[in-house]
């Protein structure tokens, strides 16, 4: 199914992990991720798989919101409710249901949640610069 996208590819899985990267490996169109924000949202190993995912060429753009509920697949004009998460395609059952008649509506709402979503990897925060002055006895 994604094999046939001729557009970017939007995926949203409140849970992902390098089965989701392995669903996407050849798939060559652009990809936005947007993934939930809780600490069970993103597997352990996950970071390291996207540097080496984009290392291959693949354009990938991961993004997290704490608000996801239900999972999609949006490209070709097209919209997809997802029963079970891409990290865990071929080893759960794996339904999808194109949805037509509100599919405006849902895609408006998903693109809302992306813009408001944070970058992930989170940048790490600097710590402050200090001097040695700064801790001079007064």
């Amino acid at each position: 199914m994604l094999e046939s996208a001729q557009t970017e590819i939007f995926v949203v899985d409140p849970y992902i992990g390098v089965g989701t990267l392995d669903c996407l490996r050849t798939i060559y169109a652009p990809v936005r991720l947007l993934t939930g924000a809780h600490s069970s949202s993103v597997e352990s190993g996950f970071e390291a798989a996207l540097k080496a995912f984009q290392t291959e060429g693949h354009q990938i753009q991961v993004r997290q919101h704490a608000k996801l509920h239900g999972r999609h697949i949006v490209f070709n004009e097209r919209c997809w409710l997802v029963g079970s998460s891409l990290k865990d395609a071929g080893r759960k059952a794996f339904h999808t249901m194109e949805i037509i008649d509100s599919k405006a509506p849902v895609v408006a709402d998903l693109e809302q949640k992306w813009i408001d979503a944070s970058v992930y990897p989170p940048t790490p925060v600097a710590a402050p610069y200090l001097t040695t002055t700064m801790f001079r006895a007064f």
